[in-house]
């Protein structure tokens, strides 16, 4: 009965640790600043408060802004936060590559987020089509 029960309980241990979800730590270092989206966060907020969707990042009736310049020559991207004109943070120097992969990314996830809110705002939309509406491809005569 004891094997039975140390057998049963390995494999159920085995069963949730191969589903369970794995959040990894933040990990910071002293000095240097994360880039969300290509912007610099430098209030460091925790996961779950966006600095790209939420206007948060007012001091007063400023906004901080990131300035983006572009250095084709050296393929390289120069971020500043400042706000109003004043330098908050030191720039930060990413690659060309990075910086369209970063801005694809937040351009991406602002669409995806606005055609969510789109279709959770439907009206007419029937409870029992849920999320994903039905699909119609339509194929010319000849794939037929």
């Amino acid at each position: 009965m004891n094997k039975k029960l140390l057998a049963v309980s390995i494999l159920l241990s085995f069963y949730l640790l191969s589903f369970s979800q794995s959040f990894q730590p933040e990990l910071k270092l002293n000095g240097i600043a994360k880039l969300e989206y290509n912007e610099i966060d430098v209030y460091r907020f925790q996961k779950g408060f966006s600095i790209t969707a939420y206007p948060h990042n007012k001091l007063g009736t400023y906004q901080i802004q990131t300035e983006k310049e572009i250095y084709y020559d050296e393929q390289q991207v120069k971020l500043t936060a400042k706000l109003n004109n004043i330098e908050l943070y030191p720039p930060i120097y990413v690659s060309l590559e990075s910086f369209n992969r970063n801005a694809f990314y937040g351009y991406f996830k602002k669409e995806l987020l606005k055609k969510c809110r789109e279709l959770m705002g439907d009206d007419d939309r029937e409870q029992s089509e849920g999320l994903i509406p039905e699909i119609i491809i339509k194929l010319p005569k000849m794939a037929l």
